[in-house]
């Protein structure tokens, strides 16, 4: 891990679209200080580079900022303008309130959020919705032992996939979506020319659990809660085709829980679910891994 980190920390011009993708597994897995280490130097090459779109790099500072918090939270520093300098000294350029309210979120301070809250669009409705997730992420951590690294690219993808709804709701509740939008959603991950397959696969458990975390929040009903689980339900037939090709990378989804209960039980990933055909437990793996199926994809059925 740390000479794949090395490799691209040396440069990381060479591939940008492999480097978001190494960055997104590294965040899938929690692996905090490599996704610090390469975003901060990512990021202190790229800002002036032409291999990168502009809102690539947005991304990037973000990513910068969040997983260098977390690794001053982790160092002990507690203070706005100690965190900001420090912030300040690797290049990045964070903002005061948005500090504020992850320190303050960070020692358990919550706000009593309404519908209301996320009836409009813009900056409000975006900066209510960051300050949401990352009381999201505090839970995530408490509740679930779920890493802030981890968790904090759910809240991202979570921003994201309802920033994108809140363009179209014009004043209606930003929270609910159809399984039909979800589909269309994901396509830009799980399509033919999608290159971030590891985010596809987060934002489902990103979606189950967050849905649980409204419905704690009471914003939404237990009716609704039903309908959004629903949703998330009928997309996974996206997830469990992707799996499907790489069950290896993304096996780890089946140690995650929510109240005790696992987000996705094993047929979901069993290669031979999705083939509709029996594999021999001497065959070759139909992953493509290059091991027999019982040493590979099978031994996950037992």
């Amino acid at each position: 891990m740390s000479g794949l980190v090395a490799s691209f920390v040396n440069d990381p011009e060479r591939d940008v679209d492999v480097l978001f993708r190494v960055l997104d597994t590294l965040r899938l897995y929690g692996y905090g200080e490599e996704t610090e280490k390469l975003s901060i130097a990512a990021h202190h090459k790229l800002k002036d580079s032409t291999e990168i779109l502009p809102w690539g790099l947005v991304e990037l500072e973000e990513l910068a900022t969040s997983s260098f918090f977390w690794k001053c939270l982790n160092a002990g520093d507690a203070e706005t303008d100690k965190i900001i300098r420090k912030l300040e000294g690797a290049g990045l350029h964070p903002r005061r309130e948005s500090i504020d309210a992850m320190l303050g979120i960070s020692r358990g301070f919550t706000r009593e959020w309404t519908e209301k809250d996320f009836r409009k669009s813009g900056r409000e409705f975006g900066f209510n919705l960051f300050l949401l997730t990352m009381e999201f992420v505090h839970q995530m951590e408490v509740k679930h032992s779920v890493g802030f690294i981890t968790s904090d690219l759910f809240a991202w993808l979570l921003r994201d996939f309802y920033g994108h709804l809140s363009k179209e709701r014009k004043g209606r509740f930003a929270f609910s979506f159809s399984m039909e939008h979800l589909s269309e959603y994901l396509a830009g991950y799980f399509g033919i020319i999608g290159i971030q397959q590891a985010r596809g696969v987060a934002l489902l458990p990103a979606l189950k659990y967050f849905s649980h975390f409204l419905q704690d929040r009471k914003l939404v009903t237990p009716a609704e809660l039903k309908e959004l689980e629903k949703n998330v339900d009928g997309a996974k037939s996206q997830l469990r085709k992707i799996c499907a090709k790489a069950p290896w990378r993304y096996m780890f989804l089946l140690q995650w829980k929510l109240d005790g209960k696992e987000l996705y039980d094993e047929d979901h990933f069993s290669v031979d679910f999705f083939e509709g055909k029996k594999v021999g437990r001497n065959a070759p793996c139909p992953c493509g891994s290059g091991k027999k199926y019982k040493k590979c994809c099978g031994r996950w059925k037992k």
